[in-house]
């Protein structure tokens, strides 16, 4: 590849030049005169680079949207649809790789989907693709002997056996207790910020909610829609959810609303 591009897949995609080679039809230089990329005090590569927006894709929302979490079906529908930008928006990802907070697990799964929809191939094979959030993960493993180094100050020495490591969640839990007084120390307290749950989720995840017309699902496509609508729209979503790896709540909600 002549050159080497560092995408940041997020809710916008921006592109940061790395390593910048010759531009399509110039001549090839010599390796001694290529430039050599930059690196920090401490010697590694420097990702500042050069932030290109060149390119007829926005690559932000609209300003009436700024700041706003959620959009409902009628927010986008005076948005021109993805299609537009589709294949303008892969070459300009052409002979890029890839990086993106979560963008393993949700950006580019996301990014794939959306191209499929218009039918376009949207290749990640010869890319390399850079996850913070997988490194972070890793560097910094959320277990119960990272937790117990993080909140007791030492390793566990009886790890994986049954006694230790109810030992180890004990000591851990009297260390959350003392390091966050907030949390309180009843069980009702600390029941409720385990469960965050809000007084209209019809379910532990908020995946239905309840609302004055009746359930709507609280995620994906179809959310803030009446679950009895999407029966009618949508039936092949609800017999998803019936039928798929979701809890048995969430499944009581939506027959729930699907007969009301």
């Amino acid at each position: 590849m002549s050159h080497r591009c560092l995408a940041a897949v997020l809710t916008v995609i921006a592109v940061v030049l790395l390593a910048p080679g010759p531009v399509a039809g110039q001549a090839q230089t010599a390796a001694a005169d290529q430039p050599t990329p930059l690196r920090t005090a401490w010697g590694a590569p420097d990702l500042q680079g050069v932030w290109d927006f060149a390119i007829l894709t926005p690559m932000e929302r609209p300003a009436e949207f700024a700041g706003k979490e959620t959009f409902t079906d009628e927010d986008v529908a005076s948005q021109p649809p993805f299609s537009r930008y589709a294949k303008n928006l892969l070459a300009f990802l052409d002979g890029s790789d890839l990086a993106g907070f979560n963008a393993i697990r949700f950006d580019l799964p996301m990014l794939r989907a959306e191209f499929a929809r218009v039918e376009v191939r949207f290749d990640l094979e010869g890319r390399n693709v850079v996850d913070p959030m997988a490194i972070f993960h890793q560097m910094e493993p959320r277990d119960l002997a990272a937790a117990y180094k993080r909140y007791c100050g030492k390793a566990m020495d009886n790890a994986h056996t049954s006694l230790g490591d109810v030992k180890a969640a004990m000591e851990i839990l009297e260390a959350q207790l003392k390091d966050h007084p907030e949390l309180g120390s009843s069980m009702e307290s600390l029941h409720a910020f385990c469960h965050p749950r809000q007084p209209d989720w019809l379910d532990d995840e908020g995946k239905v909610v309840l609302t004055d017309e009746g359930p709507a699902l609280g995620f994906g496509k179809h959310r803030g829609r009446l679950v009895k609508d999407i029966a009618e729209l949508d039936a092949d979503y609800l017999d998803w959810i019936l039928y798929g790896n979701f809890t048995e709540q969430v499944k009581q909600a939506v027959r729930q609303g699907r007969s009301s």
